[in-house]
């Protein structure tokens, strides 16, 4: 062999070295970035059980304190009295403006909060059943829970 068709073979052999390393170096540059997109993931996943672990205590805790809130002013509050009360007011203020009508003078005269008593009365129409629905959407809203994306 002379010494041209030695230093061609050496570059030929050079060139397929070169793109060899080039293809390499591409393969690692790949497999590097795939790998730290799927270091996210896994750890992501690894995470995962801790964090819904503390959500769900997050939301027990949540729906405890709610629920407490929400049944000490339904049990406790006077809001369940009020068809009762309404009726009894009802009678109550009949009767003052009967013996008014008796004696010719205006209700309030008997009673000096009677304008107000009988505009709240008459609100009131309905204010019981306002209530019980709202209070069955914040138990079905509680229920609920979350959105779910799975």
């Amino acid at each position: 062999m002379n010494t041209k068709q030695i230093i061609l073979n050496k570059l030929k052999n050079a060139r397929k070295e070169s793109l060899s390393k080039k293809v390499d170096l591409s393969l690692v540059d790949d497999l590097d970035r795939a790998y730290t997109d799927f270091l996210l993931s896994y750890n992501d996943a690894l995470f995962s059980n801790p964090f819904f672990d503390e959500m769900l205590d997050k939301i027990s805790d949540f729906q405890t304190e709610l629920s407490i809130e929400v049944d000490n002013f339904v049990i406790n509050g006077y809001v369940r009295n009020l068809e009762e009360d309404k009726e009894k007011m009802e009678n109550l203020l009949s009767n003052v403006e009967e013996a008014s009508n008796q004696l010719g003078i205006n209700p309030s005269e008997i009673f000096d909060r009677y304008e107000d008593a009988r505009a709240e009365v008459n609100e009131s129409e309905g204010l019981f059943e306002e209530f019980t629905s709202q209070y069955r959407e914040v138990i079905k809203a509680s229920n609920n829970g979350l959105a779910d994306f799975s």
